[in-house]
Formats: structure tokens, C-alpha cells, sequence
């Protein structure tokens, strides 16, 4: 990975580290998978540093222009606001635009709200109001008993369904026994057009069809009553289910257009898809269950997570990393992962082979076949804080218990402040910034 370098001598901001988790919620204070001795999980926690108080950073909010490329701070039917206030190392922009008034934790989240915003009027025009009140009269089924009906009666149903049908049938019935995110249709509507109209709208538009914005989801319904024009009967599942495409699909691996899956393929698909291929790396039961059920990870989310780890195989702990991610209680922390582990990902693909992934506060740190330490940190602003102090000493002893000399680097699609820069490069820290446009992480 290339970015700006601040040049330091390895030994890394772990303080980054804890300011994301405590201030974001990706962790909760406390919390600590138990580490065993002889793992890479192991290392002395040395005591928090005793640094000057005034040394610490305290300023809560910042001018966006100092952060944000120029189109991201306005453009057609939106404007951010001139100040984001920090909270951790992510900013909260408030957004103020052609469709009301957003706040976006992050500058990942504030992509999302701008590709929503430009993508509301597209899809106003699309379908029509009137096929969508007369479906949605028409679908007052019981979304759960709609999807049981279709397993617990066969032969009425599944029974007479090409393999297409089949497939729909068995992946829906995989999220009804496993879960389903927030942001996902009902059971029932996954298995007819409704949801693959929605699908579709969604990546003609160019928006995730997993979102959380009301007002874009309000219309992706609209948008897929219309298009299914009431067609609310067990035939639409003798339709193949994505053609060609879905029959050439064996696990998730290296997928290199993950929006053509998300478009082609239904929730339950895709979490069959990620369940095989976490099997396949060797991670449990257990965790793959607890993962592909998780309410705050959407479709979309475990699709890139597993993608990310299929690229980390043969790597030690992924399921401990997996687990982490189940932490997750928002869409933001969902994200905040997502891009963490794929950071990862690229740095084994593209840098240096990583051999495990260790743990600092609860936070996963790359460990590379030549023993150094590899931070990853999808985030707006790094501060010189009391946290960023106290892990950044952590990292050090986790270094030091493995081999003293290693090195330990720091990589942030965000900015470092100048003091955190020296407050790191004097610990021997080589820390490597801005590099959201070069990495172009998935949002």
C-alpha cells in the first residue's frame, strides 16, 4: 500500500486502534477473546503510558474541506456542512440536500448517503404508483407462514419448481432458519419478483439494496410491487432464478463483481454461498452459524467479509476475527469491519504475506511472516488521544514478546494529525495515510 509516509521505526499506532472500538462501538470496554499462550494471540500488556495531559488532543470539530475531497463536500442536490464534529477517529457530517437533512458517521457512510441522495429522483421514475398499491393490497400473506408454506408442502409447491425455484426455495429457507438483517425484504417476498425487481432497481441506480435509508428503501418497494405487477403465485418460482449466472455459481471465492451478485442473487443465496466457502477455509460451525446470522450485517456485508477472508486463507484466527465482527451493533460498525478486513485482505494479497491475525483491545492486528505488526484503519482522522497513547504502547509489548526488532506499521484511508505523526515516529511507528482513493475500499 502507498501513501503519504510518515516515516517512523515500527512500532505501531494501536491507539488508533482503541479510540476506533471504544468511540464507535465496535467494542465495548472490557470485552477480550481469551488468549492463549503459544498463539499469536499472545503478548504482555504493558501499563498505560503516563503521558502529559496537555499533550492530548481535544478538539471536537474540524473544517470538512481539510478532509474531503471537493466531491464530496457538494455537488448535484446536496452540500455537507463547513464543520463535522470528530467522534473517535470518524467525523459525523451532517448533510444537507434535495431530500431532507442526513448525518453520516464516517466518510464511507457519507458515500453511501450521496449515491442515495442523486439516486432518489431515478428512482421516482421508475414504475408505477398505482401496480404498487394494488400488489401490496395483494400480498397480505404472512411473509413467515409464506416461506414455511413452501417447504412444509411440497408437493403443492416446491415439488413442481424448476432448479431455479429450488434454489430460491432452499436459500430462503437457510435465512429463515438462520436469521435475516434489518435491511432485508420478508421471507416471502424474497422468494417472488419483488425482490428481485428491487435487486435490480437498486443497481440500475447504483445504490446497496440492503440500505438502511427509509426513504430509499420506500421507494426499492414501490419500485418492485410495480415491476412484479401482482404476480403473488407459486408459478414465478418456476422461473429459473438468476439463469445462467446462478448455475455457474459454486461458492463466493474471488468474486471480481461483487454487484453482480448482490443484483443477480436472493439474501438466503448469498449467505449459502458464504456459509460453503467459510467451510471451506475451516472456520466452525459455530462461528460461521453466529456470523451469517448476525441482524446488523447485511447480505451485501457478508459477501465482501467472506470475500475478504477467502483472500486471507491459510492465515491463523480467522475465526476469532469472524466473531469479532459479530460484535457489530449498527450499519456503521457493519461497514467499519467490512473495510477493516478487506484492508487486511489487500495488504496480504499486495505487501507481505500475513501468517495470523492478533489482537490488541479486542482490535485485529496483521502479523506478518516476518514478524512484524500490520495495523489497518478505515478512518476519518487519527488524534493523539489518551487511547491512541495507551495502545500504541500495547502494540509495542506485543511486538517485543515476538520478536523486538520487527516492524510495526500503521495504514489509514484517512489523516493522521501532525502530533500523533511525531508522537508515533518517536516510538519507531511508520504510519502510512490518505489512502482512500488509492485502496477504493467497497462501500
Amino acid at each position: 500500500m502507498k501513501g503519504r509516509k510518515c516515516t517512523s521505526g515500527l512500532r505501531t499506532s494501536a491507539a488508533v486502534i482503541a479510540v476506533v472500538l471504544v468511540a464507535t462501538g465496535c467494542i465495548q470496554r472490557g470485552a477480550r477473546f481469551e488468549i492463549k499462550k503459544g498463539t499469536l494471540l499472545a503478548h504482555t500488556m504493558r501499563q498505560a503510558p503516563t503521558g502529559k495531559l496537555g499533550d492530548y488532543e481535544s478538539t471536537r470539530e474540524y473544517e470538512v474541506a481539510d478532509f474531503l475531497p471537493s466531491e464530496l463536500i457538494s455537488g448535484e442536490g446536496f452540500v455537507v456542512e463547513d464543520t463535522a464534529m470528530i467522534l473517535g477517529p470518524l467525523f459525523l457530517y451532517r448533510v444537507n440536500s434535495d431530500e431532507g437533512e442526513y448525518t453520516a458517521l464516517g466518510r464511507a457512510m457519507l458515500r453511501r448517503r450521496i449515491d442515495e441522495i442523486r439516486a432518489l429522483p431515478l428512482l421516482r421514475e421508475l414504475g408505477d404508483y398505482d401496480s404498487y398499491t394494488s400488489a401490496a393490497v395483494d400480498s397480505a400473506l404472512d411473509p413467515v407462514d409464506g416461506a414455511k408454506s413452501l417447504v412444509t408442502h411440497p408437493i403443492d409447491t416446491a415439488g413442481r419448481m424448476a432448479q431455479g425455484g429450488k434454489i430460491a426455495v432452499k436459500s430462503t429457507w437457510v435465512s429463515y432458519l438462520t436469521g435475516k438483517s434489518e435491511t432485508e425484504d420478508s421471507y416471502f417476498s424474497s422468494l417472488v419478483s419483488v425482490s428481485k425487481y428491487k435487486r435490480k432497481a437498486a443497481a440500475e441506480t447504483g445504490v446497496d439494496v440492503y440500505t438502511d435509508n427509509e426513504k430509499v428503501q420506500d421507494e426499492l418497494d414501490r419500485v418492485g410491487y410495480a415491476g412484479s405487477s401482482g404476480a403473488w403465485t407459486p408459478s414465478i418460482l418456476t422461473l429459473p432464478i438468476g439463469g445462467p449466472f446462478l448455475q455457474a455459481v459454486s461458492t463466493v471465492g474471488y468474486v471480481n463483481n461483487v454487484d453482480e451478485y448482490i443484483e443477480e442473487l436472493s439474501p438466503g443465496t448469498l449467505r449459502q454461498l458464504a456459509n460453503d466457502e467459510l467451510e471451506a477455509l475451516g472456520v466452525s460451525a459455530d462461528t460461521r452459524y453466529t456470523f451469517l446470522a448476525h441482524p446488523n450485517l447485511s447480505p451485501r456485508m457478508i459477501l465482501l467479509i467472506t470475500r475478504s477472508a477467502g483472500e486471507l486463507e491459510g492465515v491463523q484466527n480467522l475465526d476469532p476475527l469472524l466473531m469479532l465482527a459479530c460484535q457489530v451493533r449498527s450499519l456503521e460498525e457493519g461497514l467499519f469491519f467490512q473495510q477493516l478486513i478487506e484492508m487486511l485482505a489487500h495488504y496480504h494479497q499486495q505487501s507481505e504475506p500475513l501468517t495470523g491475525i492478533g489482537f490488541v483491545h479486542d482490535f485485529p492486528v496483521g502479523v506478518t511472516e516476518s514478524g512484524g505488526l500490520t495495523v489497518a484503519l478505515p478512518v476519518d482522522f487519527v488524534r493523539w488521544t489518551y487511547f491512541s497513547d495507551s495502545v500504541s504502547e500495547q502494540l509495542l509489548a506485543m511486538r517485543d514478546s515476538n520478536d523486538p526488532g520487527a516492524a510495526i506499521n500503521v495504514y489509514c484511508t484517512g489523516k493522521f494529525s501532525p502530533r500523533a505523526i511525531s508522537r508515533l515516529e518517536e516510538r519507531g511507528i511508520a504510519v502510512y495515510d490518505d489512502l482512500d482513493e488509492s485502496l477504493k475500499l467497497e462501500y
